[in-house]
């Protein structure tokens, strides 16, 4: 996965464990799905030759769409699952693609509207409840979950907890341990990372603008951490081309900035517990500036794999013989966008803050191929 994403946009064994996932996910979906279904009738897609049904998923409010074949396949018997963290995903790309090939698909619409009010362990008690549910559809055999783009740190959260118990959510590392509603959650056959980010915390701190030097003072910045500058090298038109010294500067302060806004939160969480809080149950805590992911103006950064793989494309359908992966992004920095307010991605409380937004990065370091610097055991919502 080369990595460009937008906001709306493991198991320390986890730093490896994670990597192995998509391994897993990928070979445990291949093995299940029956052989029949590697031929060339089942990979052409039948345009509506399937059905669609709502079903309420758990106890709050999530809703489900269940896309089943109207004639029996050999397929049906593998069901896949699909959700997002504030997203509908009926109706999707994955979901109707894999409907129109045989297969059965739970496509889950979040029970939040927005990802700043998003609660982790919510998604993932949603996500036990699709498992479960489909484990009663009659032709259903195995289930493997999709974590397609902000999905994938959903699914691995919820494998993992259904692997290996509530423990690896509740470490002291943990930031936000996770609730002990989590426990016996019925694992899936497989996980399978679709084009996913590799954390929702971590995506939102990449965004940080550390320029920003007064959190209530959002215009308070530091021209030196401006990478809107050109004097610090931003180009409006095509690449920026930063030093680097300047970007390790520049991701240092976002690190710096989200260890501020982590002890902000737990703060206002303390002064809530003690009944001091200006509410009784949770505090407002607004994040603003958060449009400004250097690697979006610079195309130098996060531009190719560290390794070689094969390569999936329309000339090489089976993948092509293992290849360092370039990206093909455009730029897409924009200074105005950083200025602007958005409550869907901003307006947390201290509470949802901790829960999808807390991440440790004491040394966060972006270069060509590699993101350093981040202690990924401190969230839950890392891929």
């Amino acid at each position: 996965m080369l990595l460009h994403w937008r906001k709306a946009r493991h198991l320390s064994r986890r730093t490896s464990t994670h990597k192995l996932i998509a391994a897993f996910g990928v070979a445990a979906a291949a093995a299940i799905v029956p052989a029949a279904s590697a031929g060339p009738a089942s990979a052409t897609p039948t345009p509506d030759a399937y059905t669609v049904s709502t079903v309420l998923i758990g106890s709050s409010g999530a809703i489900g769409a269940l896309y089943q074949p109207q004639s029996p396949t050999v397929q049906e018997s593998t069901a896949f699952v699909l959700t997002h963290e504030d997203n509908n995903f009926i109706g999707t790309t994955p979901c109707v693609q894999l409907a129109q090939r045989g297969y059965t698909v739970m496509c889950v619409k979040s029970e939040f509207d927005d990802q700043a009010l998003a609660n982790f362990d919510a998604l993932a008690l949603d996500v036990g409840s699709s498992v479960e549910y489909l484990r009663g559809v009659a032709p259903v055999k195995h289930v493997v979950l999709v974590g397609y783009s902000g999905g994938g740190s959903i699914m691995s959260y919820y494998q993992n907890v259904a692997q290996n118990g509530i423990a690896t959510c509740q470490a002291p590392a943990r930031l936000d341990p996770c609730s002990s509603k989590l426990a016996n959650m019925p694992p899936a056959d497989g996980v399978v990372l679709l084009d996913a980010i590799p954390g929702i915390a971590f995506a939102d701190l990449a965004q940080l603008d550390p320029s920003v030097t007064n959190e209530c003072n959002l215009r308070a910045v530091n021209d030196k951490l401006n990478m809107f500058s050109p004097v610090n090298g931003y180009a409006a038109t095509g690449s920026s081309s930063y030093s680097v010294g300047f970007v390790n500067r520049y991701t240092a302060a976002q690190g710096a900035r989200e260890a501020g806004l982590v002890s902000q939160a737990q703060h206002l969480l303390t002064q809530v517990d003690n009944g001091k809080g200006q509410y009784s149950n949770d505090a407002p805590m607004n994040v603003g500036r958060d449009e400004a992911a250097i690697w979006y103006a610079d195309l130098n950064l996060l531009s190719h794999t560290k390794g070689a793989f094969p390569l999936i494309s329309p000339q090489d359908p089976n993948g092509s013989a293992p290849q360092v992966i370039h990206s093909v992004r455009v730029t897409s920095a924009s200074q105005a966008t950083d200025d602007q307010w958005s409550s869907r991605l901003g307006g947390f409380t201290a509470s949802s803050f901790t829960s999808v937004a807390a991440i440790k990065a004491p040394d966060l370091r972006i270069t060509a191929d590699d993101i350093t610097g981040v202690d990924w055991d401190s969230t839950n919502t890392a891929t």
